[in-house]
């Protein structure tokens, strides 16, 4: 393992992967989704968050529960940003044949074709 001052970045892990320098090119992405507001049925929400780990692969992180009270939370790990963006869009797919919408969204899934 290589140690360095806390100053400069750790380039080098101990399986012989390297990590960039700097994670400022990544970007996360941020999907928020709520049902339809009914008499009948509580407010309920789904929100997924892809974000990158300290070790060069990509969590998938989804909350899902009813507006205002504690929720649960899953986390799956993956180690290419393509299949974890693959996840995410089927996740969403899925919760929008569910009747819910999406309400807030930050970031946007690179090209998985190239």
């Amino acid at each position: 393992m290589i140690y360095k001052r806390a100053s400069e970045p750790i380039t080098q892990l101990t399986d012989n992967r390297t990590r960039p320098k700097s994670q400022a090119h990544l970007t996360t992405m941020r999907i928020y989704m709520q049902t339809l507001h009914s008499a009948e049925q509580p407010l309920r929400y789904y929100h997924l968050h892809l974000q990158p780990d300290l070790l060069s692969g990509w969590n998938l992180v989804r909350e899902s529960g009813i507006q205002g009270s504690r929720g649960q939370v899953t986390k799956e790990h993956f180690e290419e940003r393509d299949e974890a963006e693959r996840t995410l869009i089927k996740r969403r797919d899925m919760q929008l044949k569910r009747g819910y919408r999406v309400v807030f969204r930050e970031g946007a899934p690179r090209d998985l074709n190239n």
